[in-house]
């Protein structure tokens, strides 16, 4: 199954550049204001330049703030995404899972050794994953938007400059997921202000029409009490 890497992510782990500060957003993530898709696969493929080598996923949160859904990974396979999107959280969920209930990052060294890949070892092993580093994607107020994960094919841990490198990549991850947010919540309300104003128009229509009948009903009453007398 190693076949089914992306070539972005094959060959052997490189050292690490720098992580583009978070300042640097607008012009690292040409994609920004396009589908939340697309824009967190150009985080994704952003980390892969960053971190050569390595294999890069981000997950999201779900509504109900219980699972975590695929956001981008395109080095990994279908299958593999797949069996991976909508994994619950918890204390002793996969490494994203635990990542994501904890708010903290969670280094795998080895998968073959670690508890929390006991579900999916085999998974990783088929393909070539040996190591993973999990951080969460926080919020302006520090709550859990989803998780960036960082794939070896080697066991290895974090040094203090790619710990700070996933930790810039994921408020990269933060502002754009906070910003998509928000342009659908906007959007969401300017179509109940669309839905509220067609309604106060018909609303408005119906008691006009209503004045109009019964400003005619007056008038025939008016013009028979006018006839009356002639009668």
């Amino acid at each position: 199954m190693d076949s089914e890497l992306n070539d972005r992510g094959a060959g052997e782990d490189k050292p690490t550049t720098a992580a583009p500060s978070p300042e640097a957003l607008p012009l690292q993530v040409p994609s920004l204001y396009q589908t939340l898709p697309e824009s967190l696969e150009a985080i994704v493929m952003l980390a892969e330049r960053t971190h050569p080598g390595a294999v890069t996923s981000i997950m999201i949160l779900d509504e109900a703030r219980e699972h975590l859904l695929l956001g981008a990974a395109p080095s990994l396979p279908d299958i593999y995404n797949q069996t991976i999107s909508g994994s619950a959280i918890g204390p002793d969920a996969n490494p994203c899972g635990t990542a994501a209930f904890g708010n903290c990052m969670v280094v795998v060294e080895d998968i073959q050794s670690d508890p929390l890949w006991a579900n999916f070892k085999s998974f990783a092993e088929e393909l070539g994953l040996r190591a993973c580093w999990s951080q969460p994607i926080r919020g302006l107020v520090g709550q859990v938007m989803g998780v960036i994960a960082i794939y070896h094919r080697e066991a290895c841990s974090p040094t203090g400059a790619q710990i700070q490198s996933i930790q810039n990549l994921s408020v990269l991850a933060s502002r754009v997921i906070e910003r998509h947010t928000a342009k659908a919540a906007t959007a969401e309300i300017e179509l109940r202000l669309s839905e509220t104003s067609l309604r106060l128009n018909q609303v408005e229509k119906r008691a006009d029409n209503e004045r109009r009948s019964v400003a005619r009903r007056e008038a025939f009453y008016w013009t028979i009490m006018e006839m009356l007398p002639a009668l």
